[in-house]
């Protein structure tokens, strides 16, 4: 094996070190990727448990607007 010195054990580890930087650079891009599954993922979810809620979601929603819109309140007030 050859005697590397100082100057070449340099340019050995510089050499290297731009070769992680660059895979390190490739694999950010891959990232996004993952997160875009994820996010399909949880809409699946949440549609589903809006589909199999449905019925009380929609009776909760009537009463809130029942409830927020009543005139009666207004016309009680002092």
């Amino acid at each position: 094996m050859k005697n590397l010195n100082s100057e070449n054990r340099k340019n050995v580890f510089r050499r290297s070190t731009k070769s992680r930087i660059s895979n390190l650079q490739k694999n950010v891009y891959c990232v996004p990727a993952v997160g875009s599954l994820e996010i399909v993922i949880i809409i699946a979810v949440l549609l589903s448990i809006a589909l199999i809620f449905r019925t009380q979601i929609t009776s909760f929603a009537n009463s809130l607007f029942t409830k927020v819109f009543d005139q009666s309140y207004i016309t009680n007030l002092p």
